[in-house]
């Protein structure tokens, strides 16, 4: 019983000593992750974002053919909207 007691106190001992040291190992590893993760996910979206300085990209976008507008479909009016 004596052991039991002296073994637990020895425990809590240690752990209050190497808590933080703990603390900061399991936080490390979990951003270690977090950066890789996110490193992952930029490296995945380069090669659609490459593009060089001074160059203009233009993308086509065909018009969509639903939209009709005509002539009698009256004018556009600006407003501001007053609350």
């Amino acid at each position: 019983m004596e052991d039991l007691i002296i073994i637990i106190i020895v425990i809590f001992i240690l752990f209050r000593v190497f808590r933080r040291s703990i603390l900061v190992y399991t936080v490390n590893s979990f951003q270690n992750k977090m950066n890789e993760q996110l490193r992952k996910q930029q490296q995945q979206q380069k090669p659609q974002q490459r593009q060089t300085n001074g160059k203009t990209k233009v993308e086509f976008i065909p018009p969509d053919k639903n939209k009709h507008f005509h002539d009698n479909d009256g004018d556009y009016v600006d407003y501001e909207e007053i609350k």
